[in-house]
């Protein structure tokens, strides 16, 4: 995908209405490569195709917005693989333009989702109450505007969800007993609604993992997450669910030992990928 890509951009003169296009198509299959095997050259040059495509159409509002979008996501991408606050405050900075932008009600819906969970990344980095607030009220605008049968919703659940239990141990953080339970008892609440195959699923087995920790209910949150591991056991969420469980139940060894193997994982994809 990404040679015929790459050849329909180069084939494409300079006046070509379609240009920009070409460059957001070779975007995605390079984007794509990037998730699939942590090539980070092939997401750099993705990140570089989508500001050119948007640079170059500024007076038409819908490829503007798919521009965007793109970019905001590969921004976000490049984040959660080398952790630069730049590209995550430049990704938050995107979706506010977009939902500024946005006309229907399924795309409001698609950004108020992904920029709600960028928000409480940025919290998960620097702590700043004003974004875990961001993410719950995105989170919950998002879901207001969704129905049961809507194909986002089991995303969108999760995603408020997640960030609840973010404030659930924030209050814990701050000694606030009555927050902290009320944050997970909404949380479980909203995962309990989703239909049986969504909660079967591995984030919310995650999800009511970290609600079970949040409550102190260690050893409930290891049998959990070890079913899921058992099946994946490359999956980073859990293992690294897991290991913060272990760490609380005062089992530090075996705690370290999921990190330090979860380390020698990654960096064995990263060099894969370079």
């Amino acid at each position: 995908a990404i040679r015929l890509c790459r050849e329909a951009l180069v084939a494409a003169a300079p006046a070509d209405p379609l240009r920009n296009d070409y460059k957001a198509n070779l975007a995605s299959a390079l984007a794509a490569r990037s998730e699939a095997v942590g090539d980070s050259a092939a997401l750099d040059e993705a990140i570089e195709l989508n500001r050119d495509a948007l640079a170059a159409s500024p007076a038409d509002p819908l490829k503007r917005s798919k521009y965007m979008s793109q970019l905001a996501g590969t921004l976000f991408t490049r984040f959660r693989m080398i952790g630069d606050s730049g590209d995550l405050d430049a990704a938050i900075d995107l979706g506010m333009r977009l939902l500024e932008e946005s006309s229907s009600e399924a795309e409001r819906r698609f950004f108020l989702s992904n920029v709600g969970e960028m928000a409480l990344a940025r919290f998960q980095r620097n702590g700043q109450t004003a974004d875990l607030q961001l993410a719950l009220d995105l989170g919950q605008q998002a879901l207001e505007v969704s129905t049961p049968d809507d194909p986002m919703h089991s995303q969108l659940v999760s995603n408020l969800a997640d960030a609840l239990l973010a404030d659930a141990q924030a209050a814990g953080a701050s000694g606030d007993d009555r927050a902290v339970a009320a944050a997970v008892d909404q949380a479980l609440g909203l995962l309990d609604q989703l239909p049986e195959a969504d909660t079967a699923s591995i984030r919310t087995s995650i999800l009511r993992a970290s609600a079970l920790r949040i409550q102190g209910r260690y050893q409930d949150a290891e049998m959990l997450l070890r079913q899921i591991l058992d099946s994946n056991p490359g999956n980073v969420q859990a293992n690294s669910e897991l290991a913060e469980v272990l760490r609380l139940a005062g089992r530090k060894e075996e705690a370290s030992a999921i990190t330090d193997n979860r380390r020698r994982g990654a960096a064995t994809v990263s060099g894969a990928g370079s």
